[in-house]
């Protein structure tokens, strides 16, 4: 039988029959494109997060465009009428079609329409305390609103330029700004460079600033900016590429450290790539944790003398994917070691072609107070040394951790055709998570993924046990 297909509601139909829906407090409602309808009783949002998307001018397609326009433009009545605007607690605004240029800003009429269309209406969102922008230019309107958000707490700005010519001369005060820097862009004629530090002097974020630059020229003048008392105080994440000058680096970001008294965390991500990689954390009397990777090496050992660490993460920066050999990571810890920091690991993680009898050796040598284990083995290596499945336990037994192991990942590869180099036989009842609880009370998290296995099991503060996967029994970890 074929479904009725039905006209979609108009959004004044929707204000109208609003107070006949269910009362019950919604915590958090999503309006999408294709969602925002199902909704009840705006009047008791907590949370209402807009999501927005700005269209391309396409000639080709105007009938589609018009269409889509005005669908933009009807949400956007919607979400600014009385009934939903002064619930809006957190609004997003976000532009995905990359194609289209974010810097334009000559009026050709698509995505500028519905952009001073959303600026114009953004001071009805009276209670508004989060503002998160995604690749959205800021023109002189736009900053002149959202200087009237008086309730405005949290502002996060990512790829997004100031495209005013005349920027407010007074800075707005929110308690939280985070700014990400946009890519280099070419479309067309149209070049846009990224060297944009505007947003550090418009916007005066009281307590919480986190940057991610995306040019690392721009690092210096990052550093100059520290130099005004609120950002030196309130600097607590900065995330900047890596580049083949890792010692230039690095002295720049010491220079920034030293500086800003409240930095609690640093980033290393790659050039190429939008994605971080990962997150090296920094404290005033120590580093947290560190990331190395297969290239600068120099990143550990200049980052070791000054700073005691207890986390470490080996990842390769151009392919985080790509595994280290286990006598490449012996090495490593062994240079630990020899430099007195290999007993202060308390975390690993790690990607390793193999998992050998060797490297556990070492690893629980070495790492005696090791409590959170992460070990990718991306290829099975039919080695006499590598690992069997009654290694792994009687290993693991030599951590000598106060609390014992919390935390234990193991991903692995294995031959299709070899099921006996599976270490997991649905024969045996013992649970190998059963075992880790016994021997160290305070277990809290198994995972174990491979071919044709995903396993997960977690505790948590009450005790409560939570495990999903596939439940099987395991073969030969224990004796």
């Amino acid at each position: 039988m074929v479904s009725p297909a039905y006209r979609p509601l108009l959004p004044e139909i929707w204000l109208q029959i609003f107070p006949l829906l269910s009362t019950q407090v919604l915590l958090e409602v999503t309006l999408t494109c294709q969602a925002f309808r199902i909704m009840a009783q705006p009047l008791l949002f907590q949370s209402l997060t807009i999501d927005i998307s700005i269209l391309r001018f396409q000639p080709q397609s105007s009938l589609t465009h018009a269409s889509e326009m005005k669908r933009n433009m009807q949400r956007l009545t919607f979400y600014a009428s009385s009934r939903v605007a002064p619930s809006v607690i957190s609004c997003k605004i976000s532009h995905w079609n990359i194609e289209w240029p974010p810097f334009l800003d000559s009026g050709v009429g698509d995505g500028d329409t519905v952009l001073d269309m959303f600026f114009r209406v953004l001071p009805k969102f009276v209670n508004l305390h989060k503002l998160i922008c995604f690749t959205i230019p800021f023109t002189d309107i736009g900053l002149r609103q959202l200087y009237l958000l008086r309730n405005l707490q949290e502002l996060s700005v990512e790829k997004c330029c100031i495209t005013a010519a005349r920027p407010p001369p007074t800075a707005l005060r929110v308690d939280s700004l985070s700014w990400t820097q946009h890519d280099q862009l070419t479309a067309g004629d149209l070049y846009h460079s990224s060297s944009d530090m505007r947003w550090l002097s418009i916007i005066e974020p009281r307590s919480t600033l986190a940057i991610a630059l995306r040019n690392i020229r721009d690092l210096r003048a990052v550093k100059n900016c520290l130099g005004e008392r609120h950002i030196q105080h309130c600097l607590q994440s900065l995330s900047v590429p890596l580049t083949d000058k890792i010692p230039r680096l690095l002295v720049d970001v010491f220079e920034i450290y030293h500086c800003a008294a409240t930095l609690q965390s640093l980033i290393f991500h790659d050039t190429f790539s939008p994605i971080t990689l990962d997150v090296v954390g920094l404290s005033a009397i120590s580093m947290r944790s560190l990331i190395t990777y297969h290239g600068p090496y120099e990143l550990l050992r200049v980052f070791v003398p000054s700073y005691a660490f207890r986390c470490l993460k080996l990842l390769d920066v151009k392919d985080p994917r790509r595994p280290y050999d286990p006598d490449e990571v012996i090495n490593i810890l062994l240079d630990l070691h020899s430099r007195g920091f290999a007993t202060q690991l308390e975390a690993l993680t790690m990607r390793v072609t193999h998992i050998t009898q060797h490297l556990l050796n070492s690893i629980c040598t070495l790492l005696v107070h090791l409590s959170d284990l992460d070990i990718h083995s991306s290829t099975y290596a039919a080695h006499d040394d590598a690992y069997t499945s009654k290694t792994i336990i009687p290993a693991l037994a030599m951590l000598s951790h106060p609390s014992g192991l919390r935390t234990l990942a193991l991903w692995f590869s294995y031959p299709a055709d070899l099921p006996d180099r599976c270490p997991f036989d649905p024969e045996r009842d013992i649970m190998f998570k059963d075992h880790l609880s016994r021997k160290w009370p305070d277990f809290e998290k198994l995972r174990l993924q491979g071919q044709g296995l995903n396993y997960f099991w977690s505790r948590d503060k009450y005790g409560t046990e939570i495990a999903h996967g596939d439940d099987v029994p395991l073969r030969n970890w224990i004796h």
